[in-house]
């Protein structure tokens, strides 16, 4: 009769763990990943920089929006972001496709001096010219009309560059520099601590990953 085969111990105890610091050279990665998104959304959704923009020349036409919400649109040119009275103008957003038209709030009252909404940029100044609100996604109409026969007193024609529409959290700390500090810099800062201290924790314990090691 052949003896049964002699099968080895095995050792359920739990894996070693990786070199030192490694773990924190991942988990600093992944929040240099976060910072990096988080830079591509505000650059392109809530920043000036990523406005929808249009020539005044075409102030009547299709314009897309993707989700329901408040909108802005902004009113750009030389000069826009100072305070004045308002231009002379009526906005309209009407559905089509069966969409409701939006309801328009104007950003100013007729004779009032002011900037609401300002931005300034090294490419871009504006001024919200009015807000409206869209419950639904799709493509709606954007119609902007001048005034005739207005009050000087009221209105003051802006030499206007063009037009632009943006969410409305551009116009929150969201879409300013606290919200590229808070939604970029605070990501990138943990990133940068983290691999730091991933560095000194290999360099300490000589993982080739960290940095070379001392020999004692």
């Amino acid at each position: 009769m052949t003896a049964p085969a002699l099968v080895p111990p095995v050792d359920l105890r739990s894996t070693p763990p990786g070199p030192p610091g490694r773990g924190l050279r991942r988990l600093g990665l992944a929040a240099l990943l976060v910072a990096v998104a988080a830079a591509v959304v505000w650059a392109g959704g809530w920043s000036p920089l990523g406005f929808q923009r249009f020539e005044l020349a075409d102030a009547d036409r299709q314009l897309t929006l993707r989700q329901p919400g408040e909108y802005v649109l902004y009113e750009e040119g030389e000069g826009a972001s100072a305070p004045a009275l308002p231009s002379p103008v009526q906005v309209l957003v009407e559905g089509t496709d069966g969409l409701a038209a939006a309801e328009v709030v104007p950003a100013q009252a007729p004779g009032e001096v002011a900037a609401p909404d300002a931005y300034r940029t090294p490419w871009h100044e504006g001024r919200a010219l009015a807000r409206f609100r869209v419950d639904e996604p799709g493509t709606y109409r954007l119609v902007v009309l001048p005034l005739d026969d207005v009050d000087p007193a009221a209105y003051e024609p802006l030499p206007l560059g063009g037009l632009a529409v943006a969410d409305a959290r551009s116009t929150s700390w969201v879409g300013g520099p606290w919200g590229v500090a808070v939604l970029v810099g605070v990501p990138a800062g943990v990133a940068v601590a983290l691999l730091l201290a991933g560095r000194r924790a290999g360099r300490s314990a000589g993982d080739p990953g960290g940095g070379p090691g001392r020999v004692r």
